[in-house]
């Protein structure tokens, strides 16, 4: 009866200890994919900065044109403008015309 008993005792303990390294190995799966996952979030950390930066230096670069264009507009109010923009309109739609033909 008691080797029954043990018998029994052995067998759930194999079974459990089977159990066990079966979590740990999906465990170990886990961990890998955990890693992998951090990796590529540095990854894209890493390029979004650098997009970041390129965003704040167009962003930089375009704000310096339109205080120039804010500037020239300023300058070239009224009728002189306007007359060099029909000029340039006219200017454009003669090389239009003569570089199709």
């Amino acid at each position: 009866m008691d080797e029954n008993i043990e018998l029994e005792q052995r067998q759930t303990l194999i079974r459990q200890d089977e159990k066990l390294n079966r979590i740990g190995q999906g465990v170990s799966v886990l961990k890998a994919m955990a890693v992998d996952i951090g990796t590529e979030l540095d990854d894209s950390n890493a390029q979004l900065a650098g997009l970041d930066m390129s965003i704040d230096n167009t962003q930089s670069r375009l704000n310096r044109t339109t205080d120039k264009v804010n500037i020239l507009i300023n300058k070239t109010k009224g009728k002189k403008f306007c007359c060099v923009i029909c000029l340039l309109i006219i200017i454009l739609i003669i090389l239009v015309v003569v570089f199709t033909h």
